[in-house]
């Protein structure tokens, strides 16, 4: 098992394209970038359930606002997302099962720190938090707090050709029950007051989709924020199966040191499979200074879901987190609670470079050896040879493969 999860760890570097860093990149990004797969004309037209692939274009812009302080950032993402369709709980109700909210994509809004990215324990913080009132669902009209441009609802109605969110009104009393904790003073962080979501995405013969959503926050408490969003989703069909090891469709195989390995168990528990590429521009003004700076990153996140013999108290989910920066160098693979799949007790971390800044307990591998192939249509595959620190030697293979 463990062998098992060291292969998937090598799925992170199916990322390392290289991604521009100024505004002149972007049309020329859009237009490089790989395509879906063709329609599969063999694929049922009845319902939209099964296995899909998304793409998905995201530009989320937030102004903040304090006396003769402004803080703008613009955060521009381009995702791949593998999810399923799967009917709701009323005939007409169906749900995307993308289960990618464990490991958040970076964000340069106003409450990261130093320009950086919320570290994973303030936003499990946050999670917290908006879980103990019951505000955490991306299906919300608005966000309470900006602290992930990239969640889509989970709960759809399906109108016609039209797949339609499922939006609900956050409780107001909850919202002020939150800002009375004692964390919330302790974060120091601020809520949306208002906002809005609409859009649809439109269905063609169940085999592929298209549209656009639009997502908007405002606050005044004490600072004025103003959060917008945009997203242009475009997906297809991979299979109507809601399971990658029947889905003859697909082809979803891993080595380790030349032998395969049976992926059957844990498949069946995938939640997420999402790889994405990062841009930030964060331009700060105070009286007659300002200052601008760019960010590039690479990700992937790979989530499982939990076996039913945890307690279903237990809300931790098991999952990779794999980011490469452009400004750096610096690639990071982790994995955390493992523990939930019988591996071990303690997280799995690998690194090609330690930075000055980081923890002295920081280990870099002696060695990364990678052959990537991320621009086909039809799949994404890597090897990977990686002497670690402690010259443990792992050799991998990996490839997702939509079969044409």
């Amino acid at each position: 098992m463990n062998k098992q999860w060291i292969a998937l760890f090598l799925l992170s570097f199916t990322l390392s394209a290289c991604i521009g860093n100024n505004d002149s990149n972007k049309d020329s990004d859009k237009d490089n970038r790989v395509a879906l797969p063709d329609i599969n004309p063999n694929l049922s037209t009845e319902s939209p359930e099964g296995i899909w692939i998304l793409h998905m274009d995201i530009e989320a812009n937030e102004t903040y606002a304090n006396g003769s302080y402004t803080r703008t950032n613009q955060d521009n993402y381009f995702i791949r997302q593998i999810i399923k369709i799967v009917k709701g709980k009323n005939p007409t109700e169906f749900q995307f099962a993308a289960a990618c909210d464990a490991s958040y994509l970076p964000t340069n809004n106003h409450f990261s720190k130093d320009f950086g990215a919320l570290s994973s324990e303030t936003i499990s913080l946050l999670k917290t938090l908006l879980s103990i009132f019951n505000l955490e669902s991306p299906n919300l009209t608005f966000s309470i707090f900006n602290i992930t441009n990239t969640e889509i609802p989970t709960e759809w109605n399906l109108t016609g050709s039209k797949l339609l969110p499922i939006l609900v009104t956050p409780n107001s009393d909850n919202i002020t029950s939150l800002k009375h904790t004692p964390l919330f003073a302790f974060l120091n962080v601020r809520t949306n007051n208002t906002g809005t979501k609409k859009g649809e995405l439109n269905l063609i013969d169940n085999r592929e989709l298209s549209g656009s959503l639009r997502f908007e926050a405002f606050s005044n408490e004490p600072a004025i924020m103003n959060y917008q969003r945009d997203m242009l989703i475009t997906g297809v069909k991979l299979s109507d199966s809601q399971k990658f090891t029947s889905a003859d469709e697909i082809n979803f195989e891993m080595f380790f040191n030349r032998s395969e390995i049976d992926i059957s168990d844990t498949s069946n528990n995938l939640g997420c499979l999402r790889t994405a590429e990062w841009q930030s521009k964060v331009v700060t003004r105070e009286n007659d200074t300002s200052e601008q700076v760019i960010f590039s990153k690479n990700l992937a996140t790979l989530q499982f879901l939990p076996s039913d013999t945890f307690s279903q108290e237990d809300t931790r989910s098991p999952y990779l987190k794999i980011m490469h920066n452009n400004n750096t160098h610096k690639s990071l693979l982790s994995l955390t609670n493992p523990e939930l799949l019988g591996i071990g007790s303690t997280a799995y971390d690998y690194t090609n470079l330690c930075l000055e800044a980081e923890s002295s307990n920081c280990q870099s591998a002696i060695n990364f050896d990678m052959q990537l192939d991320i621009k086909s249509k039809n799949g994404i595959s890597a090897k990977a040879y990686i002497i670690n620190h402690d010259a443990e030697e792992v050799r991998a293979e990996f490839s997702f493969t939509i079969q044409p």
